[in-house]
């Protein structure tokens, strides 16, 4: 079977939008549970993870995290995000959220992140 250029590249590019190599760690709140976890890699709409707690896809959660500013100051990221993929690792997951609505300072931090 011969697939079209279309097919193809759709197997390629499975994602909308490019993601980042980011290592930070986060809190995540499921359930009013607390866990931490740490950032692979974002994107514009989203944040990849890797963690030890029980999710699902289609499973809402809040997620903070902090970057430095400055060499004193760090600006704090919430988000309310729902769980689009979720892959064993074992005996961690690495976890796919689409953020709900990423904040005007959300997209500045990536528009930084990407250029540089």
């Amino acid at each position: 079977m011969t697939l079209s250029l279309a097919e193809q590249k759709a197997i390629e590019e499975k994602r909308r939008h490019t993601r980042i190599p980011f290592n930070r760690p986060i809190t995540i709140y499921v359930n009013d549970k607390q866990n931490t976890a740490t950032i692979t890699d974002l994107s514009l709409h989203g944040i990849g993870f890797v963690c030890y707690a029980p999710l699902n896809p289609n499973d809402r959660i809040e997620v903070h995290f902090e970057v430095p500013e400055d060499q004193k100051l760090y600006h704090d990221f919430q988000f309310k995000a729902e769980v689009k993929h979720c892959i064993d690792l074992f005996p961690e997951k690495h976890i796919g959220v689409e953020l709900e609505t990423p904040t005007e300072e959300y997209i500045e931090l990536f528009d930084k992140l990407a250029s540089a």
